[in-house]
């Protein structure tokens, strides 16, 4: 039996969102990998899976088809990536990816869609062993890197925000919305992603984003679309309610609608009154103990247009009125102090990865260019991977839950 290091994070992901888990009583000698990584290249579209596929570019394009670039854009996948699943069926890819795809069309990936081919292996030779090992150790160590960054970028900026939402979480019975705003590129979606490591149960959490700016001129392909995501009969408020209810009853439910500022006022306010608000009376009304699972609304202002969102909110938590959306502190730049401070005691992460030698003229170099870059806080974060050579947007952005 093998054993490998990672099955450790994901043990401790399954398990560090519980109320009673306690870090410091856990020693872990030695844990087998009993699961592949999930977003291995080991996915390839069934024929029901493609279909399914094809039918809904059919409905969200129509006659004009779809462009690649468009794809690309909604998804924020490669290009390459997605022209190899739409026209090479036989060329495996990530299980990531095709929930991404499938997300954007608004239709669910089931296990039915896919199958996991065998990984095929090349006869031993000393010419295979040289030309793929050293590929294999890269993408072993990039995959690590990747993890460490995530893991530290979590403790830059946002204190405020997080602070008040992890309050919040301990008073919840069981429900809350929150308003997470800013500027454009004030890194709202990473914000609430954070903010998703702090709700119980998150791993086991139903987890879903919608996009509102594809839907600001007609409501009613929002209504659809939920309709769709959540299994429901009809595209009727009423039955999504009962839907998302059913979804909360088994576990912990956190709904993102991003770009709220692209339907504020009339729209805005139909989607608190006839969703959240019909929404939070039943859960309410629930046998449930309080604590068991949150149900959790974000909406995201991207343009930091609060106040012409034309809906009712809060600036301090009241549990007794979980209809109304809280708002946390607005998204502030990252101050040339705090940079200073993270990229210190972060150091290691960039000695491995971009500096000749680890000397403190070096680092200095490191967080005056982050310094020089931080236009906004996303600006800042995209030179902070680019030192570790990673991509903010490929390695860090398209694999958020939220």
């Amino acid at each position: 039996m093998s054993y490998n290091t990672l099955t450790v994070v994901v043990l401790y992901a399954d398990f560090a969102d519980h109320p009673h888990f306690d870090l410091e009583c856990v020693i872990i000698l030695s844990v087998p990998e009993s699961q592949p990584k999930k977003n291995r290249k080991s996915c390839v579209l069934t024929d029901s899976g493609r279909k399914k596929l094809e039918d809904a570019l059919k409905t969200e394009f129509g006659e004009k088809g779809y462009k690649i670039a468009e794809l690309a854009s909604g998804t924020t996948m490669n290009r390459d990536t997605i022209s190899k699943i739409l026209h090479k069926p036989q060329e495996a890819t990530t299980h990531q990816n095709l929930e991404k795809l499938f997300q954007f069309l608004n239709i669910k990936l089931e296990k039915s869609d896919y199958n996991n081919p065998p990984k095929t292996q090349a006869p031993p030779s000393r010419h295979n062993q040289t030309s793929t090992s050293p590929k294999t150790d890269y993408a072993t160590l990039s995959e690590s890197n990747c993890e460490k960054l995530k893991n530290a970028l979590r403790e830059l900026n946002y204190d405020k925000q997080e602070s008040s939402f992890t309050q919040c979480i301990r008073e919840i019975e069981p429900a809350g919305a929150f308003l997470i705003h800013g500027k454009s590129g004030y890194g709202q979606r990473w914000l609430v992603n954070r903010l998703r490591y702090k709700v119980p149960y998150f791993t086991q959490a139903f987890c879903y984003r919608l996009s509102l700016k594809r839907h600001r001129n007609n409501i009613q392909t929002l209504w659809e679309d939920l309709a769709q995501i959540f299994g429901s009969p009809s595209a009727s408020p009423q039955d999504i309610v009962q839907q998302i209810y059913q979804h909360w009853q088994t576990q912990t439910v956190m709904l993102c609608l991003l770009d709220v500022d692209m339907v504020r006022g009339k729209y805005l306010n139909q989607l608190i009154s006839q969703l959240w608000q019909p929404l939070i009376k039943m859960v309410q009304q629930n046998d449930l103990p309080a604590d068991e699972h949150p149900l959790l609304l974000f909406l995201i202002d991207n343009l930091g247009c609060k106040e012409k969102l034309g809906i009712p909110l809060v600036s301090q938590f009241d549990r007794n009125k979980p209809d109304i959306p809280l708002e946390l502190q607005e998204i502030t730049p990252f101050e040339e102090k705090e940079i200073k401070r993270w990229v210190r005691s972060k150091n290691q992460l960039f000695t491995t990865q971009a500096l000749n030698s680890n000397t403190i003229n070096d680092i200095n170099d490191i967080t005056e260019d982050i310094i020089n870059r931080n236009d906004t806080p996303e600006k800042a974060l995209i030179a902070i991977c680019s030192w570790c050579s990673l991509d903010w947007h490929m390695d860090i952005e398209t694999g958020l839950a939220l």
